[in-house]
């Protein structure tokens, strides 16, 4: 037998290989409770420092008169999906997220350095988004939309948010 290499263990079984590691897990204990200690009084300071952001959600139904519902929903499907797209471009336009920034002032800080930086900003706070119907809830031909905006103060971002 090979000094350098340790003898081959028999084949525990699965038991014996559960009380190997609750003997592993008993004699760490003090090292495990003080990481976890650690981790939480971590996580804990992060939530006390970290700026709170809150996000202001408006939904959008388009009501449209029933057709047909087997013979024209692909081209209604269509036709929604060309809306959403035409409402998200003009909700995200420079323009018209400008004349929201104006209104509200919203980054003044950002505005000193660069004077499309406020609008940016707005702009990666604004979401505009589908809504997926569930089809238990019996709302199946509803076509609707979410918009949303983020910002560190709620009552501005309901604000903004009812403005756009």
């Amino acid at each position: 037998m090979n000094p350098i290499m340790p003898a081959p263990r028999a084949e525990q079984s699965g038991t014996a290989i559960m009380h190997e590691y609750l003997g592993i897990a008993q004699r760490g204990k003090w090292l495990i409770l003080g990481c976890i200690a650690v981790c939480v009084v971590l996580a804990w300071s992060y939530c006390l420092v970290a700026t709170k952001y809150y996000r202001s959600e408006a939904l959008l139904v388009i009501d449209e008169p029933k057709l047909l519902e087997s013979v024209v929903q692909k081209s209604v499907d269509d036709k929604f999906e060309q809306q959403l797209f035409l409402i998200q471009r003009q909700i995200m336009s420079l323009n018209f997220l400008r004349s929201i920034e104006k209104e509200f002032g919203l980054y003044p800080e950002a505005g000193e350095e660069d004077e499309n930086a406020p609008v940016l900003m707005l702009a990666g706070g604004t979401l505009v988004e589908r809504v997926k119907m569930d089809p238990s809830s019996g709302l199946l031909g509803v076509e609707a939309f979410t918009v949303s905006f983020t910002h560190p103060d709620p009552m501005t971002a309901m604000r903004v948010t009812n403005r756009i």
